[in-house]
């Protein structure tokens, strides 16, 4: 077979290596921008700026937020951790969707009067966040695992973030 026909020509595949780096680039900088507005949109919800907003009550918020996020970590690790492996891609959409519901609820959070509602809206929040952790984390390393040759685990994590730098 000639080197015009052949499908992986080094030029076809820097091209499609090019153009998927372009493409996960400008999905971390929408994501970045994405939470950035939901850290701002929490920050005003728990009285950022407000001389009547209390410290003490967005600190007890804060270890809501953080207990709700570890137990739900350790409960869904738990109950899913063996099907995280043959299911990773599965699991990493599922990552995208928590880390995207997260960020809306957060979005939402200011609109919402002060009280149980805002609290439950920030919990849920923290639990989704805490969601995708496991999926996301757990998917990353199977797949890098999958793609990587033997001993070479370390070389297709870092070609894998030196594109994201």
């Amino acid at each position: 077979m000639s080197p015009q026909r052949c499908l992986f020509t080094k030029q076809r595949i820097t091209s499609v290596t090019n153009s998927l780096t372009l493409k996960d680039s400008l999905q971390a900088f929408s994501s970045s921008i994405a939470g950035l507005l939901s850290s701002r949109a929490v920050l005003q919800g728990v009285g950022v700026g407000n001389a009547d907003a209390s410290p003490t009550a967005a600190l007890l918020l804060h270890i809501l937020q953080d207990t709700s996020g570890r137990i739900s970590t350790i409960l869904f690790a738990h109950r899913v951790g063996t099907a995280l492996e043959p299911e990773c891609k599965m699991y990493r959409l599922a990552a995208d969707v928590f880390n995207d519901a997260a960020m809306i609820l957060d979005c939402l959070s200011p609109m919402i009067p002060a009280g149980f509602g805002r609290v439950t809206v920030l919990s849920t929040a923290g639990v989704l966040r805490a969601l995708c952790g496991v999926a996301g984390g757990s998917s990353k390393a199977s797949l890098s695992a999958h793609f990587s040759r033997w001993g070479n685990l370390a070389e297709v994590n870092a070609v894998r973030f030196a594109h994201l730098v």
